[in-house]
């Protein structure tokens, strides 16, 4: 199903500001824990299946994650559910030359997921993931954020709030993506700013290609990027740790951004394994993990984008993506061809024999 979005200022208070909006999800998340005693039941389990200890590799710490934060040491995933968000930034809107694709075709892509032609369509009906995008009013984008912060406290607060809320409750696992042009040049905004130190800092290894830009292009990329984070920085270099990353988000990221931190936060909260894309879905992990590193520890990365910017922010947040498929497509394709290893390592864990059942019934 498509859902769009329309943000709604009235529902806002003046007095909101970010920090307060995201605090009480931070907070609840941060109260909600695997489930210590089940991860052990079914390590234990692991440990007696008939094969070497270890030998399937991640296979056996998928499913050990799973069965922790589904309570369940022998856990099962008939509801899974892909959540994309679009939106558009305004940086492109002046700076169209930053996309091989002009803003437009966020709007003829939205098209093709109502009509069931993009690739995440293709991929949910084949691994049975249901599918939900949610486009933010796309002739209203985000600010220029070389010039502004690309979000208000409103839109801000309304997008994580909107996030939060279309994570279903039944999900058994959750796939992370998003959609708009513009998307990989507010990544190398978000990861340049979390590591800014000073102006002698080269935001270029954080810049790719993205929809297919040239080198040239590439080069002004870095140059936006660099502006953006600059005419930025006096306002979030001195913050404390635990505001600084929601200030960075504020004025660098966009819309999508924003609704996919709303949604990873709630999905600890309700307890669903969750699955994110490639390198503008990882952002989000990013951000939250400068918070604190334990508020993502429910969430796996999908997969190695082909953005040099991806494989950095991973490095530094010490994540091995599942798969390395050469993908940089967004939409949560990675995530959905992730769903596969999940699949596996369960059927493994949950059906193999065990060397107990074989000398119980040897002695038979």
């Amino acid at each position: 199903p498509l859902h769009p979005i329309t943000l709604e200022p009235k529902l806002m208070t003046s007095q909101d500001t970010p920090f307060d909006t995201i605090r009480p999800l931070i907070d609840q998340a941060l109260d909600t824990h695997p489930h210590n005693d089940t991860e052990n039941q079914a390590r234990l389990h692991q440990n007696d299946l008939l094969k070497p200890q270890g030998s399937l590799g991640r296979l056996e710490e998928i499913a050990l994650w799973i069965a922790a934060w589904h309570k369940n040491p022998k856990p099962q995933l008939k509801k899974r559910h892909a959540l994309v968000f679009a939106g558009n930034h305004g940086v492109i809107s002046q700076n169209p030359q930053l996309s091989a694709f002009p803003i437009e075709v966020t709007h003829q892509m939205i098209l093709n997921f109502a009509r069931e032609k993009a690739a995440i369509n293709q991929l949910c009906q084949l691994y049975n993931i249901s599918l939900d995008v949610h486009p933010f009013n796309l002739d209203e984008p985000s600010q220029d954020f070389t010039k502004a912060p690309a979000l208000s406290d409103e839109n801000f607060s309304l997008a994580l709030l909107e996030g939060a809320k279309r994570v279903p409750e039944s999900a058994d696992i959750l796939c992370l993506g998003e959609m708009g042009i513009g998307n990989t040049t507010a990544a190398a905004a978000l990861a340049f700013a979390l590591h800014f130190k000073n102006n002698s800092d080269d935001p270029l290894i954080w810049c790719g290609k993205g929809t297919g830009i040239s080198q040239e292009q590439r080069q002004y990329k870095a140059l936006i990027v660099k502006n953006a984070v600059e005419f930025h920085a006096p306002s979030f270099l001195n913050l404390p740790p635990h505001t600084k990353p929601i200030s960075i988000l504020q004025r660098l990221g966009g819309f999508e951004f924003v609704a996919l931190t709303g949604a990873i936060l709630k999905a600890r909260i309700l307890r669903i394994p969750t699955i994110t894309d490639g390198y503008a879905a990882s952002m989000p992990l990013a951000i939250l993990h400068a918070i604190n590193p334990e508020l993502i520890s429910h969430v796996r990365v999908a997969h190695l984008s082909q953005e040099p910017g991806h494989a950095q922010i991973l490095s530094s947040l010490n994540i091995s993506p599942l798969l390395d498929l050469n993908l940089r497509l967004g939409e949560a394709s990675g995530a959905a061809l992730a769903t596969t290893l999940c699949d596996a390592a369960l059927a493994c864990h949950n059906h193999m024999g065990t060397f107990s059942e074989t000398l119980t019934a040897q002695k038979l």
